[in-house]
């Protein structure tokens, strides 16, 4: 499966570009361990729509509420995931001005870090992911001029652009993050599950 054809961008932030990357051979995640975390993606997958569909019955779920769902069982299944949550584009007057002025801010997250409660259009990671709706992996964030930092701990780092539905990609509503301690987390593909 190739991650271009998937709206996966690979990135590697040196010398201030972003590059698109192929993972070198010695680096590839081992394939024992990708099949865990599939499997983990698919019980996390199945454990959500047995969710929805329970407590979907008579009313349906806030966004707020789907959102936390996610972010909990993400979280809680990767021991290394130090940050999983939602950035939501919001169009909020500034203060003491008429005019608008849209950013990302932060949502429903899970976390031992407080996170940045706002990101512009294009800046860091996940202003990135919502400029090119695409999801971007750094799998080296001491390595990208591009990256935010909450903390001194994150090493690699996924977001996923949340389109308004399945039919209308033209417009990100939101972007999942997810932050690892670990450098190159986010190599092997299992992340499609997400």
């Amino acid at each position: 499966i190739n991650a271009e054809y998937m709206g996966i961008d690979i990135i590697e932030c040196k010398r201030n570009k972003h590059v698109g990357m192929q993972p070198e051979p010695h680096v590839h995640a081992d394939i024992e361990l990708a099949q865990v975390r599939e499997e983990k993606y698919k019980r996390i997958i199945a454990e959500l729509a047995d969710f929805y569909k329970k407590y979907n019955s008579t009313h349906r779920l806030s966004p707020d509420a789907r959102m936390a769902s996610i972010t909990s069982l993400i979280r809680n299944s990767f021991p290394d995931f130090i940050f999983v949550g939602f950035y939501i584009v919001v169009d909020a007057p500034l203060i003491g001005r008429a005019s608008k002025e849209k950013f990302l801010e932060i949502g429903p997250y899970q976390s031992v870090i407080l996170a940045t409660p706002r990101i512009g259009f294009g800046n860091g990671v996940c202003g990135t992911c919502w400029e090119q709706r695409k999801t971007q992996v750094v799998n080296n964030v001491k390595e990208c001029k591009n990256y935010i930092a909450c903390d001194n701990e994150t090493q690699s780092e996924v977001v996923i652009p949340v389109f308004k539905s399945r039919e209308d990609r033209s417009e990100v509503v939101a972007v999942l993050d997810i932050d690892s301690i670990v450098v190159n987390r986010f190599l092997d593909l299992s992340l499609i599950h997400i």
